[in-house]
This record gives structure tokens, C-alpha cells and sequence, in this order.
């Protein structure tokens, strides 16, 4: 079924590029300048991969198993034919004294689940319901105008505010609009599953739809009274509700992140070997003749060796990293630099704890308490106190480019909302008779503290590896040490810039103990 869905949407559909189309010059590497390929049936940018145009071929998959079924996907597909062999694997294992730790063998993460929404506040009826809809006579054309009907149209329009009212709409009119607009949405079974307590569609009609003002824009002959009931029923089922959907959608979505959080086995969730599958292109070696397939992402390359030396750090020498290797973005590979310059620290903050940083390859989720979408946090770290039992922080952390800051600060306020999230060990009816048993271990190891902490983005352009550290400074419980008690941890941070030396220092002083 995979193979059948990811074939029908590979599928080309053929096309002419545009005799004036020139290729994009900036950031193309020599190998991959071709001339433009001119066969209608024929894909044009297998060998640019830097072309814009390249968007319109490009299908990306997204699912959630990985292991043996990505393997088994990408073998089945290289053998229809759907996809070449341009795909470079890297592998990440863990190492040895983090498989020996105490923390691999019985720590533990903390996790929550969707739940549906229990209740609905006054804040959020006035979020989803007093709101501006914008909406146009256009919609209830018949036909399409010429240039010159369009410009009249055009300049003979007006603008007034109307409402889902009787003045505007009957009543029956509003009711079968509501029966026959996105494809049941409406019905009072799924409506109550958002509103949590509405009692009738009539208390939708009667107190909700009138709140929302509808800007709506009319030529001449398309004033709201001059509709006939057919035009109503289309500008409310085609215009009006689908607005109405998305508000309802966005601030009453029927499921939310629970914040509650229960602990599972981390061995069980992060496995010991991880492959990363990164897109690649063909590259030929002058000499030897011979082809591989190499990839562009910055992913594949491991930060120990790194050409960039503002990005390098010997990840394979650094004991409190779980993994050989750190094959992340850039900014990633910079939150990795900046906590080297860190572990000496919180080693003295928080003594004869074991401190490990854990990258996520899509091996944890958490669900947004606000709207119960899930996402996979970049790295953990964990702090455990497993000789004296006085803490256990699960510490989440999401490095996270400037140009996405914006489009994802739904899941920085997710993360900074962890604070309000508490840490369950009891047992429900849905649990396994093994997972009650573990909830009954974990709790019987009589841990003073344990937290489940977030903070906000790590990123270093438009922001400052500073505005992360204060925040890491002030959200991080525990003691002080006493390195710090002289001149505040606050002065102990380090941006990733500027962590350069320290870093390469720790690097070989760890080198020196390995010896």
C-alpha cells in the first residue's frame, strides 16, 4: 500500500518548461550544470538538485516507523523503479559507558498522550467565535467574466458587515448549510467533541455564529438582501463555514497533549543503533571512474571532523554524549558545542549524577498541550541522581533555525509549558499488567525529584546563544555549586561562538584521562 501511494504520487506529470527558462546560477555545484532537458516526458531536474524548479518534482513521504520498515520501503522502491539509489546512510551507535550506565539500563523518559478535550473555556469561545471573516460575491459567479466584466465588477464593488443571522440568513437556510457544509462538521456529535458542553446545534445558531462579523465584499446586483436563498446557501456553505471550520480547528481542537507525564524504560524507547537516511546525488571520481551517491545536507556531516571549525567538536570523545556521532543541522551541532562548554559545570551543580545527552532520531514524542500535536524534540538530557535519589530531570531541548522560529513557536511554547506538567506513576485501565508492574519499580526507587523540564528555542541567529543560556540558567532547578557561588552561573555562560577554545580544551583534557 506504501509502494502503491508513494508510486502514484512520483508520478510525472508531463510538462514544458518555458523556452526563456534559465537555470538558478547561485550555490550549484559544476557537476550537477546541465542543459535544461526539453523531452515533455521527461524529468528536468534529476541532475540539478539546487534548481528551484526542482519543487515540481519532488514528493516527500512522511511516516512514522523507521528500522526494518524504512529498509525494507526504500528496497521494494529501488526495485520498481520509483526511486534511484541517491540515498547515503549514516549510522549513529551508542557508546559503551552510556550502555553500561545505570541511566540506559534503568532510567527512564517521561511521556504524555493525546486525550480529548475535557472542557471549554470563555477565553476560548471568544478566540474562535468573535472574529472577522472575510467574504466576496465572487464565489457566486456562474461563469467567467472577461477582462472588461472583471473591471467593472471591480469598481462598482461595496463592502458591509453582515452576520449568521435571521436578518441576513433564514433559519432553514442556516440549518442546511450547516448539514451540507464540510462533510459533516457541523453535526452536533462532532461539533460537541470541540465545544465540550454544547447542548444543541440550536445553541450553535442562537449564541455562537452571530458573534462573527463577515466583511462582505458585492458588486452591484449581489447585495446580501438582493441573493436569492440558492446564492446563500452557496456563499454560507462555500465562503462562510469553511472560515468557521478552520477557527474552530485552530483554538477547539478535539484532542490536547495530556499534562500529565508518566515515565518508560529509555532503553526500550532509544535504540542502541540509528540509521539516517539523507537524499544524495550521483558523483563520479575522475580517476577511478567509480559513482557514489553523496549527499548535500548538512545532516550528513558528523560533527567530530567537521570542515567548519565553528561547528566542530570531538563528539567521540565526549563521555556525557550517548551517541559516536552527531549528524545534525548546523544549529544543532551548535547547541552541542555550547553545552561542552556546560558539562563541567553542572557536573560540580549537581555531584555524582549522571549527566547524558541524548539525540532524538524521531525515537521520542510529545504531544502540545494546547492542541495535541505531536513532535519530536531534538535532544534530552538527562539528569540522574541514581546513588542518592535526589533527582531525576528530564530536560528537552530544540535547537531550531532562525527562518523556522516563527512557523514552529507552537512547539516552543509546548516545551516552555512543561513546567505546568506533572509526573504521574498511576496506573489505568487501558495499562498492561508489565507496565503497571514498572510503574510500581520506578516509584519504589524513591526519588526525591523528578521533573520533566522544556526550554525555549537554542538558536543564534535572530537570537543569541546567551538568550538560550539565561533561560537554561533559570529554568534548571538544583543547587549551585560552589565553583559558581563566586561569580553567579549566569557568568559561566558561553556563546557558541565564542566556546571554540574552551571546547578544544575539555576535548583534549578528555582525551588525556581516555590515555
Amino acid at each position: 500500500q506504501d509502494i502503491q501511494l508513494i508510486g502514484r504520487g512520483a508520478r510525472l506529470c508531463p510538462y514544458k518548461l518555458p523556452k526563456e527558462y534559465t537555470r538558478d546560477e547561485e550555490g550549484m555545484f559544476e557537476e550537477f550544470k546541465r542543459n535544461v532537458e526539453t523531452d515533455i516526458f521527461r524529468r528536468k531536474f534529476d541532475r540539478d538538485p539546487y534548481d528551484t524548479g526542482r519543487a515540481l518534482e519532488t514528493l516527500v513521504y512522511h511516516f512514522v516507523k523507521t528500522g526494518m520498515f524504512l529498509e525494507n520501503l526504500q528496497r521494494d522502491l529501488l526495485g520498481e523503479g520509483i526511486i534511484n539509489e541517491g540515498v547515503e546512510e549514516k549510522t549513529i551507535r551508542m557508546k559503551k559507558k552510556f550502555l553500561e550506565s545505570e541511566t540506559y539500563k534503568n532510567g527512564f523518559v517521561l511521556v504524555n498522550k493525546s486525550i480529548p478535550r475535557d472542557k471549554t473555556s470563555d477565553e476560548e469561545i471568544d478566540t474562535t467565535f468573535n472574529k472577522i471573516i472575510k467574504a466576496s460575491s465572487y464565489n457566486l459567479r456562474a461563469r467567467a467574466l472577461s477582462d472588461y466584466e472583471e473591471n467593472q465588477a471591480v469598481a462598482s464593488q461595496s463592502t458591509k458587515v453582515i452576520r449568521i443571522t435571521p436578518e441576513f440568513f433564514s433559519e432553514p437556510i442556516i440549518r442546511k448549510a450547516l448539514v451540507a457544509a464540510e462533510s459533516g462538521f457541523f453535526r452536533h456529535g462532532n461539533l460537541v467533541e470541540h465545544i465540550v458542553g454544547l447542548k444543541t446545534v440550536d445553541e450553535l445558531i442562537e449564541d455562537y455564529l452571530p458573534r462573527y462579523e463577515i466583511k462582505y465584499t458585492y458588486e452591484e446586483g449581489k447585495d446580501i438582501h438582493q441573493l436569492n436563498p440558492e446564492e446563500k446557501l452557496q456563499l454560507l456553505v462555500g465562503v462562510i463555514l469553511p472560515e468557521v471550520r478552520k477557527s474552530i480547528d485552530l483554538n477547539m481542537p478535539r484532542i490536547v497533549g495530556s499534562g500529565t507525564f508518566r515515565p518508560v524504560s529509555l532503553s526500550k524507547v532509544f535504540e542502541d543503533e540509528k540509521s539516517i537516511y539523507l537524499m544524495a546525488f550521483p558523483k563520479k571520481d575522475e580517476e577511478t571512474g567509480k559513482i557514489t551517491h553523496v549527499s548535500s545536507d548538512e545532516r550528513a556531516r558528523p560533527q567530530t571532523n567537521h570542515e567548519n571549525s565553528t561547528l566542530r567538536y570531538d563528539v567521540q570523545s565526549a563521555q556525557w554524549y550517548a551517541y559516536d556521532e552527531n549528524y545534525g543541522t548546523s544549529e544543532e551541532k551548535k547547541f552541542v558545542k555550547w553545552l561542552a562548554t556546560q558539562i563541567d559545570e553542572l557536573h560540580a551543580r549537581f555531584a555524582e549524577a549522571d549527566i547524558y545527552v541524548i539525540r532524538n532520531e524521531l525515537d521520542y514524542w510529545m504531544f502540545s498541550p494546547a492542541d495535541g500535536r505531536r513532535f519530536a524534540p531534538d535532544y534530552l538530557l538527562i539528569i540522574n541522581d541514581h546513588k542518592n535519589k535526589k533527582m531525576y530531570y528530564q530536560c528537552v531541548i530544540e535547537p531550531k533555525g532562525g527562518h523556522l522560529i516563527e512557523h514552529d513557536a507552537w512547539k516552543e511554547e509546548a516545551l516552555i509549558g512543561l513546567e505546568n506538567s506533572e509526573v504521574s506513576f498511576d496506573a489505568s485501565k487501558e495499562d498492561s499488567r508489565n507496565y503497571r508492574k514498572y510503574l510500581k519499580e520506578v516509584k519504589k526507587r524513591g526519588y526525591q525529584e523528578i521533573k520533566n523540564i522544556g526550554f525555549k528555542f537554542f538558536n543564534t541567529d535572530p537570537r543569541s546563544a546567551e538568550d538560550f543560556a539565561l533561560d537554561f540558567q533559570s529554568r534548571l532547578p538544583g543547587p549551585r555549586s560552589s565553583a559558581s557561588a563566586g561569580d553567579g552561573y549566569k557568568g559561566r555562560m558561553v556563546t557558541a561562538g565564542a566556546a571554540a577554545g574552551k571546547v578544544k580544551r575539555s576535548a583534549s583534557s578528555q582525551k588525556s584521562k581516555k590515555k
